[in-house]
């Protein structure tokens, strides 16, 4: 196996022809190395020209491949201002671009939870418009039980004024033996139809409050009608609505955590392929020192091979460095995405129970008013028990 190595390089070092030796001022490997931590360094700082200069010196000392490598990093943390080097094509891309398509699914939810928000503010709000128009109603009704105390009180008040003066007549007949003057007498009479007519206006405002205690009734029974209608239409609209969130995010944390194990296979898939470049790295280091013996012979040729073999090393450790980074990156979005998920569904649980809340508070709505009914009934009673 040595043996065809040795004349795989001698192979190698043959396919080199017109190459000039001493073309271009070689730098030692500590030197190159320096060079390139340099460069690096430069780069985390932002130092931008420093890091292109430092490049061009690597170029023009012929380390071609080095140099690019060190181009496109530099491309790439002027792209990011300062961030990491762009994640290389394959399974890294592919997990970074199913995050993406998973914080999409949870913007989505986070805008049908808002939706949902408001219209739960609705009914919050046609609730206390119904809670309004009943209080209106409540103090119309108030209105009218005052009105009919007042026309009861004067009823009593005008009647027994009637029975006090037809006594007050019976008593002066009886004292002038049968006979009352005429003048006393009339005037009694006219007092008599004065309260009579009196009477039977108050019978007339009477009518009138039994009208108006029959509007307010259609009024009470059309506002119920209302309220249980909303209540039917609108709390069971939203009740519905946040059934298929939950649904929906049920079904997002369900795919979710399909994709979370497709991470975790990727990642496997990942750490596999770092062993495999650890062995390259293995065989790369055996060819070097086999190299570095037949250096004798053909030290420039030798040394420029070594080169091209440290910038291919140096371009895998970068590609295994960005793999890194980027698998790191996407196990961070998908544990942020895990949190947002999970607060969505909190948030969808949440809203269900306002829901609730909205449906008990109508429920108690509902038996004011029947209460309201009530008193409209026991009213209707005491008018009927009033005007016999």
């Amino acid at each position: 196996m040595n043996s065809y190595r040795k004349i795989l390089a001698l192979g190698m070092l043959a396919s080199l022809p017109g190459m000039v030796i001493g073309a271009s001022r070689q730098l030692s490997p500590a030197a190159r190395q320096d060079r390139e931590n340099a460069v690096r360094q430069a780069i985390a700082a932002r130092n931008y020209v420093g890091a292109q200069t430092t490049i061009d010196e690597l170029r023009r000392a012929g380390y071609v491949n080095l140099a690019d490598i060190l181009t496109r990093e530099l491309k790439s943390a002027q792209a990011n201002r300062g961030g990491a080097p762009v994640a290389q094509p394959g399974n890294t891309e592919q997990l970074l671009l199913e995050n993406q398509n998973l914080n999409n699914l949870l913007a989505d939810a986070t805008n049908r939870a808002a939706a949902l928000e408001a219209q739960l503010a609705q009914v919050g709000q046609d609730a206390t418009t119904g809670n309004a128009n009943l209080t209106a109603a409540q103090t119309e009704i108030n209105r009218l039980q005052a009105e009919i105390n007042t026309g009861a009180a004067n009823l009593a008040t005008a009647r027994g004024e009637i029975t006090r003066l037809a006594t007050e007549l019976e008593q002066a007949r009886g004292a002038q033996g049968g006979m009352v003057p005429q003048t006393t007498y009339k005037a009694a009479q006219d007092e008599v139809a004065r309260l009579r007519q009196q009477v039977a206006a108050q019978g007339n405002s009477t009518q009138e409050v039994a009208t108006l205690r029959q509007q307010t009734e259609q009024l009470t029974k059309q506002l119920r009608e209302a309220l249980e209608s909303q209540r039917g239409m609108v709390a069971q609209a939203n009740y519905t609505a946040a059934q298929n969130e939950i649904a929906r995010l049920t079904a997002l944390e369900n795919a979710k955590n399909a994709q979370i194990a497709q991470l975790e296979a990727d990642l496997q898939n990942l750490t596999r392929d770092m062993g495999n470049l650890q062995n390259q790295s293995d065989v790369i280091r055996d060819l070097q020192a086999q190299l570095a013996a037949l250096s004798g012979k053909a030290p420039a040729q030798v040394q420029r091979f070594i080169d091209e073999i440290d910038n291919l090393r140096a371009e895998k450790e970068t590609l295994v460095r960005n793999q890194e980074l980027a698998a790191a990156k996407a196990k961070e979005e998908v544990d942020r995405a895990w949190n947002r998920a999970r607060d969505k569904t909190i948030e969808a649980n949440r809203l269900n129970d306002t829901i609730q809340t909205q449906n008990e508070q109508m429920d108690d709505l509902r038996a004011h008013i029947k209460a309201l009914e009530d008193t409209v009934g026991q009213l209707q009673e005491l008018l009927e028990a009033q005007n016999p």
